[in-house]
């Protein structure tokens, strides 16, 4: 069976746009993924700045999480 030209091109759109749909699909779920991951790193940092002593200066208390920030993000 030949194809003719319009149904190839039907054909070969169609394709495309159903690899669109599967590629963002997979991409909105890894970014999805991601940023949980991501809150957990960050509320776990947070829940340690709230008990940090009162001695410890801001700066110094809040460095992990802007290296953990550094570390995550560099993706």
């Amino acid at each position: 069976a030949v194809l003719e030209q319009g149904q190839l091109q039907n054909t070969l759109h169609a394709q495309l746009q159903s690899a669109l749909a599967g590629l963002g699909h997979e991409i909105r779920t890894g970014v999805r993924t991601l940023a949980e991951q991501l809150e957990v790193g960050i509320a776990k940092h947070i829940q340690k700045l709230v008990g940090v002593r009162e001695s410890v200066l801001p700066e110094d208390a809040i460095l992990p999480l802007m290296k953990f920030l550094e570390v995550e993000l560099c993706y």
